[in-house]
């Protein structure tokens, strides 16, 4: 399968809103081995392969409680069958804090049954911040709100941290995560962060599952996000700016219009029709990464006139999905694949169509705000520079004065100083060197320049 970089992707004082709908997530804290392979099916004497064997048990967890062991078999979890590390990751996910848990597991070639209450996954800590964890109601569920402030003292502003296309969540991440570190690095420099888990993911209750969800409720429940943040206490509702990263850029704009805030900066975004900016992932990226321009080009023209099909007819997806020459297509150049229903970026093609249908120059069009577009050099999601000078551009010709580029050199789609285009290529060759490399390389400086911009904003008006 082809790899395409998409637009994707504390003493800590911890408050509760007053009212609490919304149970804590709980933690198995296990790993888990991705396979059972015929070696260590021989190596443990088991029977069969069907199920998900444990690597390793972590403290203060469920499975701690549970006593739970390496190289347990676990096959049911709450009389759900569990015939693949999947399967258990996917249960894992439905666990909520005091909960009862049933598992049932061969250990030493014996079946045994487990029984004990559900562990809260803790809450993240920063010794530094204040970190509020919120819920507002949406539909007939709830939505998780993360507010981070720096602690003991007044924000700046507030920044609504928009993420990207990949189903995660934003709270607890590891230390090193990118994302963390450009909110942390946002608060390190005197501005507040809210963030809000997308559908499905982290504590959200009763909301669709993140892979099935389409664009147009993933943006509904950012901009239900957005209301959320208006009525918190002790908020400038004059000085809040929207920080778009990656497809966060592209949602951006759709909730500025709605709402108006003092700035938006997106990074790594874009401003052409979401299929077009794909046949370019298609063509241009692909160059970039050392295919042939002529045959990529040759590909694509050949696939055109199915691929603008899904993006532009009428046909119900799953009438469009029976012809088999579809779907080929749909798995060859969306990734997409029918049994789990996903595509690039592990979304429906519902999502990838919708993304398609929603008009960003005519949001930008309709957005007061001071708008700051920012693209890294070695950024081969964003892929070119291209839709981010558009955007400040068209900005200024609407509204004169609002709009700033600004590049930021060697640095990629997460945020990370590793050099020029050609260099990322290069490191390609060996990707898990690459990766410890990238880790080790945040660049702060992006987010002094993203924060002196927002700070020369305060004082200016709309």
């Amino acid at each position: 399968m082809k790899k395409s970089y998409i637009l994707l992707l504390s003493l800590i004082c911890i408050e509760l809103s007053q009212a609490q709908n919304i149970k804590r997530k709980g933690t198995l804290g296990v790993s888990l081995y991705s396979t059972i392979s015929d070696s260590l099916t021989k190596t443990l004497r088991l029977k069969t392969n069907k199920g998900a064997l444990l690597k390793a048990i972590f403290p203060a967890s469920t499975a701690q409680v549970l006593k739970l062991e390496a190289c347990d078999l676990i096959t049911a979890i709450n009389n759900t069958p569990i015939l693949s590390a999947s399967d258990l990751i996917k249960q894992a996910r439905q666990l909520r804090e005091g909960e009862p848990i049933k598992v049932n597991l061969i250990r030493n070639e014996q079946a045994m049954q487990l029984n004990a209450n559900v562990m809260a996954k803790p809450f993240d800590q920063h010794p530094d911040m204040e970190i509020v964890y919120g819920e507002f109601a949406y539909d007939k569920g709830f939505v998780r709100s993360i507010y981070r402030k720096p602690k003991n003292k007044k924000p700046l502003g507030t920044v609504y941290f928009v993420q990207g296309i990949s189903c995660y969540s934003l709270d607890n991440m590891q230390p090193k995560d990118p994302t963390r570190l450009a909110m942390e690095a946002v608060v390190n420099r005197g501005y507040a962060v809210y963030c809000v888990e997308k559908p499905g993911m982290g504590d959200n209750y009763n909301t669709c599952p993140c892979e099935e969800a389409g664009f147009s409720l993933e943006l509904s429940i950012f901009k239900a996000g957005y209301k959320n943040l208006l009525q918190q206490k002790d908020i400038d509702t004059t000085q809040i700016f929207i920080f778009g990263h990656s497809l966060g850029g592209i949602s951006a704009p759709f909730i500025a219009q709605t709402f108006q805030p003092k700035g938006v900066i997106i990074y790594g975004a874009g401003l052409k029709p979401w299929s077009e900016y794909l046949v370019d992932v298609f063509t241009i990226q692909d160059q970039i990464m050392g295919k042939d321009l002529a045959t990529l080009r040759q590909r694509i023209e050949n696939l055109k006139p199915i691929f603008y099909e899904f993006f532009y007819g009428q046909k119900p997806l799953t009438e469009f999905l029976k012809n088999k020459t579809n779907l080929s297509v749909m798995q060859q150049l969306l990734e997409y694949n029918p049994t789990t229903k996903q595509a690039i970026a592990g979304r429906s093609l519902q999502f990838h169509k919708e993304i398609n249908q929603h008009n960003s120059a005519m949001a930008w069009r309709n957005t007061k705000s001071h708008v700051l577009t920012v693209y890294g050099e070695a950024d081969i999601a964003a892929i070119h520079p291209d839709d981010h000078i558009a955007i400040a551009n068209y900005v200024n010709e609407v509204h004169p004065g609002k709009g700033t580029y600004l590049f930021v050199p060697k640095t990629n789609h997460t945020f990370q100083e590793i050099g020029t285009m050609a260099e990322y290529v290069q490191m390609q060759r060996n990707p898990l060197a690459y990766e410890a490399m990238a880790q080790e390389h945040f660049n702060y400086k992006l987010f002094d320049d993203v924060c002196k911009w927002m700070t020369d904003k305060l004082t200016k008006t709309l």
